[in-house]
């Protein structure tokens, strides 16, 4: 989709939920048709002053007016988007992340860990993972694959099955985009994890994350784009522009938001899920970054704002079509989705790679 328009010269687009996906977004939980006021804090806290971001109040609100605007003229779209999102009947499981619990302790005990699954032809493939009593199906786009592996192993090794991954990088040309959606340290989120049926726990510390860097210069060239999701916090900000792009030859070149909107339902309109304002109550942003860099320059906008409704626990929106890739291979680390389209290639790797492809049951 084209961009909507600008905000203070930012480009302004919509990302459909259902991009470059062959199953359902599931959620956990209801879909978000109104903003969430998060609850004051008795903690000192202090704005984040020195983001890197610049997407001022100003931007967003503009940012905003641009999608009330689309939502006025063409509302079936929106009420589309909100009926693409489905509500599981059934009891979210990290079955995956114990599955490569368990080969990182006995390598080779399943076929299922540590191998790479691949869809080489033009529909779609069904593909069916037998666990005891129960089967679980995943449906896979065309072009695709996934490795099921853990990405940041304590020993200095590359994650296993990472062999493969690189050959099938190369195969199909190089890795034209490498996105990287690392579990960042994050106290909230760590309580979360501990009552939570999702397999990926946060990092301790940032500098865990140094522990991928011999297994991403294996698959980065001189034009692949490396996209890095980070939190609205500038130390992580930093981390990577500062110390892990510059490690890997890489020069940071643009800072893209994903502007999270409700799902607008009776004659509402689409608001920020967390309001825009930025008052002394909290400091939660409605958006979340991604950084992108690359070892040579690229034609990629400096700032971008890309909008959609949630997507569900830590799904990120599609960034193939917006950055126009159309060659080589999309390669998405820490992934919990396998995507096709556009790219001769989708691969995503990570010990949930394929959990959004899972065929569910629907809930009343």
């Amino acid at each position: 989709m084209p961009p909507l328009g600008t905000a203070q010269g930012v480009p302004v687009t919509l990302v459909r939920v259902d991009e470059a996906r062959t199953t359902p977004i599931w959620l956990d939980g209801a879909v978000a048709t109104r903003p969430y006021v998060p609850r004051p804090s008795g903690r000192a806290a202090h704005p984040h002053a020195d983001d890197r971001d610049a997407y001022s109040e100003a931007v967003l609100h503009e940012a905003l007016a641009c999608i009330r605007a689309h939502h006025a003229a063409q509302p079936d779209w929106w009420a589309c988007q909100a009926r693409t999102l489905c509500v599981s009947s059934e009891r979210c499981t990290n079955e995956l992340a114990a599955c490569v619990e368990a080969a990182e302790r006995e390598p080779g005990s399943t076929h299922w860990a540590h191998v790479l699954h691949t869809n080489d032809g033009e529909s779609d493939a069904r593909i069916v993972w037998e666990r005891g009593a129960k089967a679980h199906t995943y449906v896979l786009p065309p072009r695709s694959a996934f490795l099921l592996t853990d990405l940041l192993p304590p020993t200095r090794r590359m994650p296993h099955g990472w062999a493969s991954v690189r050959a099938l990088v190369h195969a199909h040309g190089g890795a034209s985009l490498v996105v990287v959606d690392p579990p960042w340290p994050n106290l909230s989120a760590q309580r979360a994890h501990r009552h939570s049926a999702h397999g990926y726990g946060t990092v301790q510390d940032i500098y865990d994350l140094w522990r991928l860097r011999p297994a991403l210069e294996t698959i980065l060239g001189p034009d692949t784009l490396l996209a890095v999701w980070v939190t609205n916090a500038p130390r992580i900000q930093r981390f990577v522009v500062d110390k892990l792009m510059p490690a890997l030859g890489i020069v940071h070149q643009a800072t893209w938001a994903w502007l999270k909107v409700t799902a607008p339902t009776g004659g509402a309109l689409p608001d920020p899920v967390v309001p825009l304002d930025r008052d002394a109550r909290h400091f939660r942003r409605p958006y979340e970054l991604v950084l992108l860099g690359a070892r040579t320059p690229q034609a990629v906008a400096p700032r971008h704002i890309l909008v959609s409704v949630p997507l569900g626990h830590s799904a990120k929106p599609y960034l193939g079509r917006a950055l126009g890739v159309q060659r080589g291979a999309i390669v998405e680390l820490f992934a919990r989705h396998v995507s096709g389209g556009g790219a001769p290639m989708h691969l995503s790797v990570g010990n949930e790679a394929v959990r959004g492809n899972e065929v569910r049951r629907v809930g009343m």
